[in-house]
């Protein structure tokens, strides 16, 4: 169930952020708004780490899937830039946001 509203809240995010039909026909447009969506869940994640929500296990392992979200980022912008469709590198970094947002989730945050 939670795993199902994870995916779903990402959608909406990708769909707000710029249309769905749009991001069904451009894959720059579907980047942009994972960047984009990537960028206000670290946000949001950082103001609850300074407001003490995470423990430092907990802090430490988002780090590392920051770190993570931005590599597949990188990747997958060479891979727009280039032509390449790489739905290997999109899944991961999805699976890596949602572990992100489940995070935030938990934590109480919106």
């Amino acid at each position: 169930m939670k795993n199902q509203k994870t995916k779903i809240l990402i959608a909406l995010l990708f769909c707000t952020t710029i249309g769905c039909n749009t991001l069904q026909q451009d894959p720059r447009a579907e980047l942009v708004a994972a960047q984009k969506t990537f960028a206000a869940t670290v946000d949001s994640l950082t103001a609850m780490q300074k407001l003490g929500k995470f423990t430092p296990e907990e802090k430490q392992q988002l780090t590392v899937l920051i770190h993570q979200g931005q590599d597949y980022l990188e990747q997958w912008q060479v891979a727009v830039i280039t032509g390449q469709a790489r739905p290997d590198v999109i899944q991961i970094f999805q699976d890596i946001l949602d572990k992100m947002i489940e995070y935030k989730i938990s934590k109480g945050g919106d």
